[in-house]
């Protein structure tokens, strides 16, 4: 229900696009995940790219049958497994389906650039950089490195960059999500909350 009520604010509101969200907690058959997909976006005609990660994990069937939802226009892995990915973007990109060539694809793991190379290589060349809302130069850096096949350049910014973040990154448990009290629990051990940094 609230997806849905959702997507129509959006649409009212004039958004270029949707990203749907997995359905909090609970997972169903690929059947299911698709009747979710169907209802959150019914008629609204928002252009919407899917979540691909946590209770929606789509089989390539699943994700070919996507592409009879007039409004979904891509998919975006979260799940980072990527036999399925290769599995997925083979399937649909060979299913004949009139919207199999412009359907999108995109990386959305954690610290993108650290598999945009894997993934790329299977079709997969958008991702979402979470490292281009604090550092952009660094991020459209590596971006042109990658898109040029400049392999000692993109080198580079993993070895001098990427890693040392990721291994900063790991080095914090994840956020819990779900109650406040684990919420508290986090913001008391770290100490008190800021804003992002503004660029």
């Amino acid at each position: 229900m609230r997806a849905r009520a959702c997507v129509r604010v959006a649409r009212d509101r004039g958004v270029d696009g949707v990203l749907l969200m997995p359905p909090y907690l609970v997972a169903g058959p690929p059947a299911g995940t698709l009747d979710y997909v169907r209802y959150a976006v019914a008629d609204a005609q928002v252009p919407t790219v899917v979540y691909h990660r946590g209770t929606a994990v789509f089989t390539p069937e699943a994700a070919v049958r996507l592409l009879d939802v007039p409004s979904v226009v891509g998919l975006k892995d979260g799940y980072g497994d990527i036999e399925l990915m290769s599995k997925i973007v083979t399937t649909v990109r060979a299913s004949g389906h009139a919207r199999a060539a412009s359907f999108e694809f995109l990386n959305g793991l954690p610290t993108a650039e650290m598999s945009a190379r894997a993934y790329r290589a299977i079709g997969v060349e958008l991702y979402s950089s979470a490292v281009h809302a604090f550092a952009p130069a660094i991020a459209h850096g590596f971006r042109e490195a990658l898109l040029a096949d400049d392999s000692p350049t993109v080198d580079k910014f993993l070895s001098a960059f990427y890693l040392p973040l990721v291994a900063l990154r790991d080095t914090t448990p994840r956020f819990r999500r779900g109650t406040g009290k684990s919420r508290r629990g986090v913001a008391r051990q770290q100490g008190r909350w800021r804003p992002p940094t503004a660029g």
